[in-house]
């Protein structure tokens, strides 16, 4: 039996995608990615808005007076690199200490959640990490799964939308984001 699309269930979800939302680049692995592509400039700007009263990026923006609260994911080594040259913030802050390729990243961000959820009806709140393009994005998204009850592929596909340098969430980071979501099921 030959089977159809539609017999094989859906595609599968791959992120990031195959053609840059951005610069309509289709990625092949023999070139890079284009560099004026606004993925390729992490830190310009340093924060985007990506739902109305949620902002995520780069430790940069911590310092930004809009923001009523501020979620934090820094591991060791960068919160000491930053506190040199960017300010801490003086609205109420969430730290959570994370490496940036490292494993288990949205256990640790349920505290902060509900930190979210304190702050959220006062005004705007940033989720930043060191450039904006990993932790605080995946933050961000696990925070949207678990309140708004919103999809993983759907939330990714619109914070990249959004925040271009969410281009570089990890397969890590992805596959807990789906997985946090069927869980939620």
């Amino acid at each position: 039996m030959t089977l159809t699309n539609t017999d094989k269930g859906p595609e599968p979800f791959y992120y990031p995608p195959t053609v840059c939302p951005h610069c309509k680049f289709g990625l092949k692995l023999s070139m890079s990615h284009r560099t004026h592509c606004p993925a390729q400039q992490p830190n310009k700007p340093a924060c985007h808005e990506v739902a109305p009263g949620f902002f995520v990026g780069s430790v940069e923006a911590r310092v930004d007076p809009r923001f009523v609260a501020v979620v934090s994911i820094l591991s060791e080594a960068d919160a000491r690199y930053v506190g040199a040259r960017v300010a801490m913030p003086s609205v109420p802050m969430f730290h959570v200490e994370h490496e940036d390729q490292g494993e288990g990243l949205l256990t640790k961000c349920v505290p902060a959640w509900a930190f979210v959820d304190q702050h959220r009806t006062r005004g705007p709140v940033l989720f930043h990490c060191l450039q904006g393009a990993n932790r605080s994005p995946t933050a961000y998204c696990g925070y949207r799964i678990t309140r708004d009850r919103v999809r993983a592929e759907d939330i990714l596909l619109d914070v990249l939308a959004r925040r271009p340098p969410a281009w570089y969430i990890n397969r890590t980071n992805v596959e807990a984001l789906r997985a946090l979501d069927s869980s939620l099921l």
